[in-house]
């Protein structure tokens, strides 16, 4: 199926490409701590073939700061999972030997050296003992779907990279990097078994740095082949893509050379031929990507564990206020946080058993292929309709006598 998320949070450099697989004995104690979030990842790594080992050593202080900002920039931190995990809202101090044993940091070989470079970081900071770090600044979580600073605007798709090698992450870096141009991340494409599509999304640090690298005349060459601009309106639909592994269609975009379009383009182009039914839109992983900034202030999430319950007022999962001030709160709110409306016991619109009911998602409703809006109802059992009309027939009866009775006085009525 096509992928058409305008949004995907894929990071440069995977979470589970960069996640330490031995770390030093002084931090052996914080690693064991994430066994569960170390045993995820190795799953989530199923189909990668990039090999951080294969970077040359290095004790470059520039590399070695560039690494760690990237680890801790807006545009990787919401969504690394684990490394979100470690430092969270509250920007909380990470030791800095479990940031070197990740895999793009083995090749800096001393921790003192990684500690003297990191004093000149415009975005971390040492504590006194220079043992652990965190952003200057933290950052800001913007939850409110308006107020997101979306990559999208400032995001190029580019394909024709063919299949993936030990080393095609550390040479698309590289080949963006030729430009000049500030680059925050090259994030590669990847189905729902990790495997490499052939195509990045490569987001740049500014709007105008995306321009600039659009009007560039003299863009870097692959494989001795110059990038070409994509036209949608010409772009072809290929019927057999289906019946191709992801690997294969990866190759065959390749003898084709390299294009590239904005981000904004590559999605309007997707959803117009889905609404033209020339394609299909790709089933929504079970597994959604993790991004901060929609956790509701726990990394973790679960059951009990948002921080904005009924009325916004939960202490370790539970509301211990009054009923009556439960009441009043859901009055004020119109019900919004009630079950299936909101954020109510940890979940997200969804109903009983964790069901989401949504029809839209943070890009506006889902389409049908002819571009209908996809409106999901609840199927409702016949005899849970019987009882539901057997309760409102009551309560039309006494509606005013009724609302005076506590709810068990009410139930115990209906029962008789």
């Amino acid at each position: 199926m096509t992928d058409i998320n305008p949004e995907e949070p894929v990071q440069a450099q995977t979470a589970a490409e960069e996640k330490p697989v031995e770390t030093k004995a002084e931090d052996k104690k914080t690693t064991e701590e994430h066994d569960d979030s170390a045993t995820e990842q190795k799953k989530e790594r199923v189909g990668i073939v990039s090999d951080a080992s294969l970077l040359p050593e290095s004790d470059d202080p520039k590399e070695i700061i560039k690494q760690v900002e990237f680890y801790f920039a807006d545009s990787n931190l919401r969504f690394d999972k684990f490394l979100y995990g470690l430092v969270g809202e509250e920007n909380k101090w990470v030791d800095i030997a479990l940031v070197a044993g990740f895999n793009r940091m083995r090749r800096f070989k001393s921790l003192d050296n990684i500690k003297k470079a990191l004093e000149d970081s415009e975005l971390m900071e040492l504590n006194e003992e220079k043992t652990k770090m965190r952003r200057k600044s933290p950052m800001i979580m913007l939850r409110d779907p308006k107020l997101v600073d979306k990559s999208i605007t400032r995001s190029v798709y580019a394909k024709g990279f063919g299949a993936e090698t030990k080393t095609s992450q550390f040479d698309l870096e590289k080949f963006f990097e030729k430009t000049g141009i500030k680059v925050n991340a090259v994030r590669l494409r990847r189905d729902d078994s990790k495997v490499f599509k052939g195509s990045v999304f490569v987001e740049f640090k500014t709007v105008d740095d995306m321009n600039k690298f659009m009007e560039l005349d003299d863009k870097p060459e692959w494989d001795g082949q110059k990038m070409v601009l994509i036209d949608p309106e010409t772009e072809a639909v290929n019927p057999d893509k289906e019946k191709q592994t992801t690997a294969e269609q990866a190759i065959a975009e390749a003898a084709l050379g390299v294009q590239y379009m904005t981000k904004q383009a590559y999605v309007d182009m997707k959803m117009k031929a889905i609404q033209e039914g020339k394609i299909k839109a790709k089933t929504y992983s079970k597994n959604p990507k993790f991004d901060a900034f929609k956790q509701d202030g726990n990394a973790t999430g679960g059951r009990g564990g948002r921080q904005n319950g009924r009325g916004g007022k939960r202490e370790g999962g539970r509301d211990n206020r009054d009923w009556r001030e439960r009441r009043d709160d859901d009055r004020k709110n119109g019900f919004k946080d009630r079950r299936g409306g909101g954020n109510h016991r940890g979940r997200d619109n969804r109903g009983r058993g964790g069901r989401d009911n949504r029809s839209t998602d943070n890009n506006g409703p889902k389409l049908r292929a002819d571009g209908v809006p996809i409106v999901r109802t609840a199927s409702v059992s016949p005899d849970r309709k019987a009882k539901k009309r057997s309760r409102d027939d009551e309560g039309n009866n006494g509606a005013s006598e009724d609302s005076k009775r506590s709810k068990t006085q009410a139930a115990a009525d209906v029962s008789a």
